[in-house]
């Protein structure tokens, strides 16, 4: 399981890496898809945060003024977790996670950083083959990976990769970041 560590105002962004690591069965953890009504906050976010293999903390401008989000790296830094931080530029944060290597997240260019988070986690997920939902007719099919260096290359190109459903519908997707575009929306946005 991943936890996503996070501050409210940046629950659009966190929610967008939740669902690209759910897609690739990765078991992402944020506490707002999860709500489990009467129960103790405090004592599910513990126990979700010593479940965990992995910890991810969004050290944004709200991130690190977060007292939940300080708490939870004190929680995760006492379970002994593998700690990834992901910091905003120009935001300095101090304590444990100053120490560790981070995730850069500029908000003007997020792709980067999930494609930081996507690589960090690739032993975790099959880098072969990605199930995919088309997002016409909703079969799920699967579709082969170019090889890792071939990603590279394309994704600091803008190449997006074209695939198609069993039922021949195109789609797009997008090599930084592994999420889905349908064809026709992009062309209908372009005009």
């Amino acid at each position: 399981m991943i936890f996503l560590s996070h501050s409210e105002k940046d629950k659009k962004f966190v929610y967008r890496v939740f669902s690209i690591l759910y897609r690739l069965k990765l078991e992402p953890f944020m506490y707002e898809e999860y709500p489990d009504f009467g129960e103790n906050i405090p004592l599910n976010i513990k126990k979700n945060i010593k479940n965990c293999d992995y910890f991810v903390v969004f050290l944004t401008k709200s991130g690190v003024s977060s007292q939940w989000v300080n708490q939870e790296i004190g929680i995760a830094e006492a379970f002994g977790k593998k700690i990834i931080p992901v910091q905003e530029v120009k935001v300095t944060s101090k304590g444990f996670v100053q120490l560790r290597n981070h995730i850069k997240y500029n908000p003007n260019s997020p792709d980067e950083t999930i494609y930081g988070l996507l690589y960090k986690f690739r032993p975790l997920y099959n880098c072969r083959t990605l199930e995919i939902e088309c997002p016409v007719c909703l079969e799920d099919f699967y579709m082969r990976l170019h090889s890792f260096e071939r990603q590279i290359k394309d994704k600091d190109k803008g190449i997006l990769w074209e695939v198609i459903c069993p039922k021949r519908h195109k789609s797009l997707i997008n090599p930084k970041t592994l999420e889905l575009y349908d064809l026709k929306k992009l062309k209908k946005k372009k005009k």
